[in-house]
């Protein structure tokens, strides 16, 4: 590897990175030029050994290139953002990646179940109730992994920079309604998570005013957990970009099911920025300091970007429950610190 200072030398390091990808690309041998297929895939680990399972129709060209030649490459890449270096004048891309080589081999349909249900746990859950009425039209094959190199690139003392985290005062009150009304006008129903009942204000004051009451137990309104609500402002421009809510507990029937104890919301103008996992790796240092060891966080199972930014944190799913509140289900996640 030629830039060694972005080499992921530990092992279970590029597992996590293996964990937070969606998609492998196979390169199979294919003549003059490789064939290369984007694929979902299910992943096991046993010791040091990895075992990637992919599946497909029964038919196709990857079956009769396997077939005459079953050693292969891939590749898979995860946590990509085009970061801005406004000092130096130009940018660069952030990414975590792993490639590698093994042998693929089909699986016979003794196996196929349990392969499929590998796969379907890096997706949902392994136990995820999907129709086994397919499998005699699915065709499941595994790739034994040989060798393998991860890396990732992270710019910098980005986070120190870029994000500050403020609490709310009427100094923000034009852009407090301006962040309220973006969200209204790009989708009514989008849950502005984090931000108390800003949905229900009519004004910045009444707004500013409960957050401020919510910070302690003695002023905080009946039924509600007593928490801080923090707005994140960009240093550059003084924006507010997201606003993130720390629970100052979660013995609550709702917090401790499927609300958890952090909520956050970025602003639809300003997402697939990295703002919302520099928002949360905030919080976490004031849970970390305050002298938490672990806190609760869940997202709504259909929202990727949420799940892979809790991933990006440290996160470590524990179960996924129905919110009769939400219409949906949550997933549960643990961060230790």
């Amino acid at each position: 590897m030629r830039r060694t200072d972005r080499e992921i030398k530990e092992f279970e390091e590029i597992v996590k990175v293996m964990e937070k990808c969606e998609v492998c690309r196979l390169a199979f041998h294919d003549g003059g030029y490789p064939y290369i297929l984007p694929l979902n895939f299910g992943m096991k680990v046993e010791g040091e050994k990895i075992t990637l399972y992919f599946h497909g129709a029964l038919e196709g060209k990857k079956y009769r290139l396997m077939a005459a030649d079953n050693r292969v490459g891939f590749e898979m890449d995860c946590e990509t953002k085009l970061a801005f270096l406004e000092k130096e004048g130009n940018c660069t891309m952030e990414y975590e990646s792993v490639i590698g080589q093994g042998i693929v081999e089909m699986l016979p349909e003794s196996e196929k179940e349990r392969a499929l249900g590998i796969l379907m746990g890096h997706y949902r859950r392994e136990d995820f109730p999907y129709n086994k009425a397919v499998m005699p039209q699915t065709a499941v094959f595994k790739m034994t992994v040989e060798s393998f190199t991860g890396k990732r690139r992270r710019v910098s003392n980005r986070d120190e920079s870029v994000l500050r985290l403020v609490w709310p005062s009427m100094a923000y009150a034009e852009d407090i309604m301006n962040f309220r009304k973006e969200f209204l006008d790009h989708d009514p129903d989008e849950n502005m998570g984090g931000t108390g009942r800003l949905r229900d204000c009519t004004c910045a004051e009444e707004w500013v005013r409960e957050a401020e009451a919510l910070r302690d137990r003695k002023t905080c309104p009946a039924n509600f957990v007593d928490s801080d609500i923090y707005l994140a402002v960009r240093q550059s421009d003084n924006k507010i970009v997201g606003v993130i809510e720390l629970r100052h507990h979660i013995n609550h029937p709702v917090l401790s099911l499927w609300g958890g104890q952090i909520g956050y919301c970025v602003r639809p103008s300003e997402r697939r920025k990295g703002y919302a996992a520099q928002m949360l790796r905030r919080i976490l240092t004031v849970c970390r300091d305050g002298g938490q060891n672990r806190v609760l966080i869940t997202c709504d199972e259909n929202n990727i970007a949420s799940e892979k930014t809790i991933l990006s944190c440290g996160g470590k799913y524990q179960q996924t429950v129905w919110s009769e509140n939400l219409g949906s289900n949550m997933k549960r996640y643990w961060i230790t610190l």
